[in-house]
């Protein structure tokens, strides 16, 4: 039924000077698209099943689902509705590898392109 119907997660972003009070501001709300990338190691070859967390920065106990890379080292996750922390002019998110693996510092936040992530498997 409609009611059942998934919700789309919208958004805007505007970066830069912030508007007088007399101007005008014409906001285009634009569909979050599911955050997604590739991993690799350092010499560019994908790297399947290196599993993901995503953690809101300034509110680490704010998370997405974990995402495990595919065969091709792609991953997607769906975004979500939070609120920005305070400091933070929109919701990003921290992405971390899990051990044993290593992942070079990576942030993402809505509208933001494919992510590449580089990634190190720690033997010790």
């Amino acid at each position: 039924s409609a009611a059942c119907q998934q919700r789309k997660l919208f958004f805007a972003r505007i970066e830069g000077t912030a508007a007088s009070e007399s101007s005008e501001l014409l906001v285009r709300l634009k569909e979050a698209a599911p955050i997604s990338g590739v991993v690799h190691n350092d010499a560019g070859i994908p790297l399947p099943n290196v599993p993901l967390r995503f953690s809101l920065l300034g509110e680490p106990e704010t998370q997405l689902s974990p995402a495990l890379s595919g065969i091709d080292g792609t991953f997607r996750v769906e975004p979500r509705l939070v609120a920005a922390p305070k400091g933070w002019p929109f919701p990003t998110w921290k992405i971390e590898a899990v051990r044993p693996w290593v992942l070079a510092p990576a942030a993402v936040s809505l509208g933001d392109g494919p992510v590449d992530l580089t990634a190190e498997l720690v033997t010790q």
